[in-house]
């Protein structure tokens, strides 16, 4: 299969079309190109990108950001490379057959310089891939004994599941570790606020009991 797409992880982060021309992004949607080309077989779920990219965001407009931004994607591709880049209600899927990689980690770091502001989760992913000494090229479809139904389909045959198979990565496992430490820290720091709020109540309740009874409220409670 002919290459549509190269993509320079090493040092600045580039897309480029087929012919060497460069493809100019906004730093969500090279993000985005980012997470999906370091994939094994470019598979992303929604859930995790959205949790990623739009961590600070209610669900509905994380949900909305990925739709706009897989939409702006493609037309930034082009019509040819954008094939590449398919999705359906569940996962995210970059056709790594067609990718051409380019570079080494001895043009830079991963990503060099990249940031993506007020986003915690890909700045942690980030990094844990900038640590890495060694560039691991993901690893294709057809590396996998993958094809295009298996891809987006959760079950399949008897056959098809009796592939070895990882489910999950330790990249994976790590991100969602992450997660659950923000999501405990997040609940840490509620329920310290709720408490605080408690003791300031019932300080008030007391307060409010000590008062003694205006002059008005004295003399109705003396002629009942």
């Amino acid at each position: 299969m002919s290459v549509l797409l190269k993509i320079r992880g090493f040092g600045v982060f580039g897309v480029f079309a087929a012919n060497g021309e460069s493809i100019v992004l906004g730093a969500k949607h090279q993000a985005l190109m980012a997470l999906l080309s370091k994939a094994d077989s470019g598979v992303r779920t929604r859930a995790f990108l959205e949790n990623i990219l739009w961590s600070s965001s209610q669900p509905e407009q994380a949900k909305a950001g990925l739709r706009t931004a897989l939409s702006t994607l493609r037309r930034h591709l082009g019509s040819e490379a954008s094939q590449l880049l398919t999705a359906n209600r569940e996962r995210v899927v970059l056709d790594l057959n067609r990718v051409g990689f380019i570079g080494s980690y001895e043009d830079g770091a991963f990503m060099e310089g990249f940031e993506l502001p007020y986003q915690a989760l890909f700045r942690d992913w980030l990094t844990r891939e900038r640590d890495e000494t060694t560039y691991r090229i993901p690893r294709r479809q057809t590396d996998l004994g993958f094809n295009e139904t298996q891809i987006y389909s959760s079950s399949g045959s008897s056959k098809q599941k009796s592939k070895p198979t990882m489910l999950v990565s330790e990249q994976r496992i790590g991100i969602l570790k992450s997660e659950v430490q923000q999501l405990l820290h997040i609940r840490e720091h509620a329920m310290t606020i709720i408490d605080g709020l408690q003791r300031e109540n019932e300080a008030l309740k007391i307060a409010r009991d000590m008062q003694p009874k205006s002059p008005t409220i004295a003399r109705t409670s003396k002629q009942a």
